[in-house]
């Protein structure tokens, strides 16, 4: 993620910090990896936004206590109690259920490449496969700007909708406009990236189709996006009728 003096952290999950209690979802977790830890302990990759499961056990993560839905909080463990009562780390702070044990819910498959994709993504951030090159900060911020669009208030849903339509997949209503990426629950969050990282894996085409399907206005996928990679920047500019009337109603090469 870029720096930043204030505001939201892009692709940092918020915690939204009260006094020493965190009311926000920032936390995640995988009950496998959990289980299988010899001492168990909460992996810095669990508090980013695209971060949303498993590559290793291909099971969603969860975002807070299943039993009692507080958020997770382990750095309370201890309060109120001595350091040999406070229990295991991977016990919820509030009604002591064991996140090992959490149910295991598998991810859904909008369509293989984009899902593979998503395993590959999320291994470059392990560092787990040689070609993490391809997923720079510069790929984060567009696939970041795509999320934001979809969730837009002046887009108001069409881009996500018409994405569904062409993988085919049946979505509920979303509730767009001031909420964040970084403040939504694991399960939106995994569909909207998703769906972005469809749109990325043929920018060309598919872009340039969401745009003649009257998805998404081309000035939208740049607003506010000030660290636009070049590459993305003449994309859009192709989309631009003032710029190249000949495109209008025709298909993009």
């Amino acid at each position: 993620p870029y720096r930043k003096d204030s505001g939201q952290l892009r692709w940092i999950l918020s915690v939204r910090i009260n006094s020493t209690k965190r009311d926000g979802y920032g936390m995640q977790y995988c009950p496998s990896c959990l289980a299988t830890d010899k001492y168990p302990y909460f992996r810095r990759k669990w508090r980013v936004a695209f971060y949303t499961f498993c590559p290793e056990h291909r099971i969603m993560l969860h975002d807070c206590c299943p039993e009692c839905g507080s958020a997770v909080e382990f750095y309370r463990r201890d309060f109120g109690r001595s350091i040999d009562e406070a229990g295991a780390i991977c016990l919820c702070h509030h009604c002591q259920f064991d996140l090992r044990t959490a149910k295991q819910a598998p991810v859904a498959i909008y369509d293989d490449d984009g899902f593979q994709l998503y395993v590959e993504m999320l291994q470059a951030l392990d560092g787990a496969i040689c070609d993490a090159g391809r997923f720079d900060l510069k790929f984060h911020a567009v696939l970041h700007q795509l999320c934001k669009v979809m969730l837009s208030a002046q887009n108001r849903d069409r881009l996500r909708q018409y994405v569904a339509k062409m993988l085919g997949v049946a979505i509920a209503p979303a509730v767009y406009g001031r909420m964040s990426l970084e403040h939504r629950r694991v399960f939106d969050r995994y569909q909207i990236v998703f769906f972005a990282l469809w749109l990325l894996a043929a920018p060309q085409e598919r872009i340039g189709t969401a745009w003649l399907a009257k998805a998404v206005r081309f000035n939208l996928l740049l607003k506010d996006f000030s660290d636009a990679p070049k590459w993305f920047v003449n994309l859009v500019d192709r989309l631009n009728r003032r710029r190249f009337p000949e495109l209008y109603g025709c298909a993009l090469e």
